[in-house]
């Protein structure tokens, strides 16, 4: 027994620095880990909290967007309805206003604008005191359209029949374009001495000659109409070398056709008739604003 107690005794003594002892400051520099594990568990259920507020508005900032999305949508597609609906209209009317002409155009083989113009020649300048108002003055801040209108006309089919009204549509046309000019003399204290016509319009003498009138200004009508087209090609041959430059390619490839002078025994009817432009369409624009009729046209983004 005592040879057992011995054996015991100094396997004791041979195993005792295996034994952990735990200590108070172990204990302590638990508490403190743990203590800060908890600051840190803290810390990120705050930025998770931050992180699912960001969620939440990010949400309902695309949400927003989303919407203002499909109501963008929703005006372009009414737009596009309405200028679908004026095209209709448009070859609704010029089918109307050509069907007499355009028969008769087939018998003569003549064009159908000019039997057209040949009846609106004979009718007096301002024609009869009607005004047609489609489009405005190019205006950079709030461009818009009023509804287009005739104004003035009568019940006196002897003088306002469809040729007097086309008549209106070419004189609003030539409004148009002296305010346009009065704009430029606005805006850089210079005006144009003469007016070059060109495109399709050019091919009708009354119209060019309604623009001299209104305008007070030489209008000039090239050979080649279509200057879109004859402008690309005189840059192509620039850029090939057909030419010296620009001026010397529009020297040698632009002819004159017509020019028209303006007619002073007109002229103050259409001051006449500018000047009552002026006050016309603002008011005709005033009833778009409230609702009572609606734009014509209005610029993207307003």
């Amino acid at each position: 027994l005592l040879c057992l107690c011995l054996a015991v005794l100094c396997l004791a003594a041979d195993f005792s620095p295996a034994i952990a002892v735990v200590t108070q400051a172990d204990i302590d520099a638990l508490k403190g880990d743990a203590a800060d594990l908890k600051d840190q568990r803290k810390e990120l259920e705050a930025q998770l909290k931050t992180l699912a507020n960001d969620k939440s508005t990010a949400i309902e900032r695309k949400n927003i967007l989303d919407q203002q999305i499909a109501n963008t949508s929703s005006q372009i597609s009414n737009v596009e309805e309405q200028i679908a609906q004026y095209d209709r209209l448009i070859a609704q009317k010029e089918g109307e206003l050509r069907q007499a002409e355009a028969e008769e155009a087939r018998r003569t083989g003549r064009d159908t604008y000019d039997l057209m113009n040949e009846k609106a020649k004979d009718i007096p300048a301002g024609c009869y005191g009607m005004q047609c108002c489609f489009s405005d003055t190019m205006n950079f801040i709030d461009w818009k359209h009023a509804s287009p209108t005739f104004t003035n006309f009568l019940l006196e089919p002897e003088k306002f029949n469809k040729y007097t009204f086309y008549r209106a549509i070419l004189e609003n046309t030539a409004l148009l374009v002296r305010s346009h000019i009065e704009l430029v003399k606005e805006s850089t204290g210079h005006e144009p001495d003469e007016l070059i016509f060109a495109g399709g319009a050019a091919k009708s003498p009354l119209w060019s000659q309604i623009v001299a009138d209104v305008t007070g200004k030489p209008v000039k009508v090239p050979v080649v109409k279509e200057a879109t087209a004859l402008g690309a090609a005189i840059l192509a041959g620039v850029g090939v070398g057909l030419y010296d430059g620009v001026e010397d390619a529009v020297a040698r490839t632009v002819k004159w056709d017509r020019q028209f002078q303006p007619d002073p025994s007109v002229m103050p009817v259409y001051d006449e008739l500018y000047g009552n432009w002026q006050k016309l369409y603002p008011a005709q624009l005033a009833l778009c604003g409230q609702g009572i009729t609606r734009n014509m046209w209005i610029a993207p983004g307003l």
